[in-house]
């Protein structure tokens, strides 16, 4: 069971170091490399380090908000407990 908060960001690396990795030629030939660094990792956070991005790819089980977040895994780790029994 994979549980996020609906403003966590998932990756395995940060919107920064993404960018420079697949934006390194615009990167290169910017006038001011650090607003479009920005913009870019800005944009990129946005279509692919949302939580609800990756709860529709799968990656995330459910949305949980944070005040909800020891409730929901407290009845996650009862129902596993209880399964384990049988």
């Amino acid at each position: 069971l994979v549980l996020a908060w609906p403003d966590a960001e998932l990756g395995i690396m940060s919107a920064r170091a993404a960018v420079g990795v697949v934006h390194r030629r615009e990167l290169r030939a910017a006038e001011d490399v650090d607003a479009l660094r920005a913009q870019l990792a800005d944009e990129y956070a946005a279509e692919h380090l949302g939580a609800e991005t990756a709860a529709a790819s799968g990656f995330v089980d459910e949305l949980v908000e944070p005040g909800d977040t020891r409730r929901r895994l407290a009845a996650a780790l009862w129902t596993l407990a209880g399964s384990s029994r049988s």
